[in-house]
Parts: C-alpha cells; structure tokens; sequence
C-alpha cells in the first residue's frame, strides 16, 4: 500500500462546491445514485497478475475491497443527505467542510482494514463511473474523496523517507525536487539522511523491476512511476556530487572489485576503440545505498556486480554512432519493446546480444552506466586519464540520452541542464 501511495493525490472538491452553494435542497438521486454503485455499476477491474502465494487470496481480497467502497460511499452519502436536508430546512449552507469531513472521518474508521487491491477496485470504479456522464457526476465526486483521503492518510503513516520521496515525486519540477531534497537531507531538526532515501528509492526501482536477471519483471505497472524514481534516484546522486560525497567510488561492502570483464566497441571518427570493462556474476548489483547507510556516507554504493542482461545491451549502445538512433532504441526499451541492435561493430557480438534480450530494466540500466564510469574513473583505467576519454564521454552521452527518455515516459520536463 506504501508503494501505491505514491502515485499521487487526486480528489475532486466537484460536489462539495455544489452543495456550499446555498439554499439547495437534497436531490431525490443523490442516494439512489450512491446506491447504483452495488447494484447498476460494473468496474472495469483489471489487477496484474498475482504470484501463486498472493492468487489464492486474491479474490477474497476484491471482494472485501469492493464491499469497503460500497459501505464507505452509503455512509458518506447518508451523512451529506442529512446535512444538506438539515441546512436546508434551517436556510443554512451546506459547507464544503462538512463533506470533507465526513469523507475523513468514514475513511480514518476503515483506514487500517484495506488491502492491496482497494485502489485498484476503486479506480476502476472510478473509471467506470465516469463514463456514466452527467448522470453520475455526484458519486463520481465521492469517490475521488475517497481515493483523495486513502492516500493523504496513509501518507501520514509513512516514515519520514517515503514521505519526502512522495512530496518528490510530486513537485511540478526538477528544481522543486532538488531543492525539497537539499532541505530535507540539510534540515536543522531532523534532517533525512541520504543514503537512507536514495536505499528506499532503490528498493522500490527493484520492486517495479525485480532484483535479479531471473526475477526481471515483462510486466511494469505503471512505467512513469518507475521513470519517475530513476530520474529521482539520479538527482540523489547528483546530490552527493555536490556534497563530495565521492560517489564514484566503486567498491562492495567487502571493498573488492569485480572480476568479469566485457569488452565494449565505441564506434567514433577512427573506428572502433575496444576498451574492458567490468561487469560481475549475474546480477549480484548492490542497490543505491545498499550498504548500511550512515551519516556523511555516499548516497549510493557503486555496484559490486553489473547485471549481466542491461550491461549487456549497455555494450551495443555504446557502439552506436547516431545519437537520435541510440535514444530510440533506448525508448522502446524502456517501454518494454527493446529492439536488436545491428551494425552495432564486428567483433563485439556475445551470446546475450540485444537480439537475444527481451527485458531491460531501466533502474538496473543506469546503475550500469554509473558503474562503468566508476570503473574508468578509478585507478585501473588510471582515473579517467585521455586513454579512455572517449569511452567516458560517450557514457556521459548515452547517461543524458536514457535522461531525455525517461522523462518522456515520466511526463517531466527539463529534468537536468
């Protein structure tokens, strides 16, 4: 439900503002609109597909969901009908107080019964009733308060890390989020310690997308929440950059190195440059802060282990000359479409080349790219000397690219300069 409770706020003030109107009486069809919801309203339910511990339970839970928001719209019409008929009588207004309140209050009572599947069941509801029109626009109302005050109060009960990622994910823009985090992460009272939030971000990336190559998720929920935390866990990193918070440093929580090498082709003006880079044992990355974070410590933990399928396909972008072809294959990727990569030079070709890829997580993605300019930033590569600037400039490259795709599918502009 945490998770769930990040997608934002969204209720409408629709039939509160129509009953702080004065002198209206109560509409005959207002509780017998609210009693269509049991009985004349079907949701367009869709769920995504459970795992066998969670399935078995699954249809027990849609149905004490589906009952909640019933008996949670009867008593809040109830309440609203006796207002406004009691301010009517007495030549009062109805106030748009009241009905939040009554949504408040029905919603606190019920708050700690919910499960997992109440959002679900009552946006589907609430997609259902809207196409209702006119008719039903009073219901619909009630059920974005609902919605609205489900949210608002379980973000009350979260703790401090996830709220301050809740009021990230919805600032309007890149600045607004980078400044919430430079305050929340400075604060003089309790301030967030940043390797703490930017370990909560990565263990919701992984939640999206699954830990490991054997776990990797075919099916996203919602792939604009996903690139919203990617784009966030990146400002975290950012942050640490201006903090000298040395971030590039590349070392597990054993302080070993990997020792899997990869050889990438970067395709320039003389060809083709082979460089090593090094990946580990499938996927054995340590998420952003994975290490015990502590005070003063990076944000993040440079990984151990790259995984094996998103360095991979990181390998043959890079071997990519054309910027516009490289983001367009970078775009379907992220949708969930990756496309082979041909042409992409000769000798670079491995047994799990692109054509061979059917899921690319973005969050694991970029912790390659970071994890490669780890490694030619540090002493093995003789810490970005002109040797490998080439390769260097072009992760930078395709790092802003996969930038520009996310906040594409994030619906947010001017993410960094």
């Amino acid at each position: 439900m945490a998770l769930q409770a990040l997608q934002g706020l969204c209720p409408s003030m629709h039939l509160a503002c129509r009953l702080a109107r004065p002198c209206f009486p109560p509409k005959s069809t207002l509780r017998s609109s609210f009693r269509s919801l049991k009985t004349g309203v079907k949701p367009k339910l869709c769920i995504a597909k459970a795992s066998s511990d969670f399935g078995a339970d699954l249809e027990k839970d849609i149905n004490e969901s589906t009952l909640a928001v019933d008996t949670m719209v009867q008593e809040i019409s109830k309440t609203l009908f006796i207002d406004t008929a009691t301010a009517y009588v007495v030549g009062e207004t109805a106030t748009a107080a009241a009905f939040q309140e009554a949504v408040a209050t029905t919603v606190k009572t019920r708050l700690d019964t919910l499960n997992a599947t109440f959002l679900p069941i009552i946006n589907s509801y609430i997609e259902s009733v809207d196409e209702n029109g006119e008719e039903q626009r009073d219901l619909l109302g009630v059920l974005l308060a609902i919605k609205g005050q489900v949210l608002s109060q379980l973000a009350e009960q979260l703790p401090p890390e996830m709220r301050v990622i809740q009021k990230a994910l919805e600032a309007s823009s890149a600045e607004e989020r980078m400044q919430l985090l430079r305050t929340e992460t400075s604060s003089n009272s309790t301030p967030i310690n940043p390797g703490s939030l930017a370990f909560t971000v990565a263990r919701m990336i992984q939640d999206f997308e699954g830990a490991d190559d054997e776990d990797a998720a075919e099916e996203i929920a919602d792939r604009g929440l996903l690139a919203r935390l990617c784009l966030l866990r990146e400002e975290l990193r950012q942050l640490a950059d201006e903090a000298d918070m040395t971030p590039w440093k590349k070392t597990g929580s054993s302080g070993d190195s990997s020792d899997v090498n990869v050889e990438v082709m970067v395709e320039g003006e003389d060809g083709y440059t082979s460089i090593e880079e090094t990946s580990g044992d499938g996927d054995a990355r340590t998420a952003a802060g994975a290490a015990a974070p502590t005070a003063g410590a990076s944000p993040y933990t440079a990984l151990r282990g790259v995984p094996a399928r998103e360095v991979s396909f990181l390998k043959e972008i890079m071997g990519v000359a054309s910027s516009e072809k490289r983001r367009s294959l970078l775009e379907a990727a992220f949708q969930g479409n990756p496309k082979p990569i041909n042409g992409s030079g000769g000798n670079n070709k491995s047994e799990t080349s692109s054509n061979y890829i059917n899921v690319i997580r973005p969050g694991a993605f970029m912790d390659c790219i970071k994890a490669l300019q780890s490694e030619m930033l540090g002493p093995q590569y003789g810490y970005g000397t002109e040797t490998n600037q080439g390769t260097l400039v072009r992760l930078e490259e395709v790092w802003r690219e996969s930038i520009l795709v996310l906040e594409d599918i994030a619906g947010d502009a001017n993410y960094m300069p």
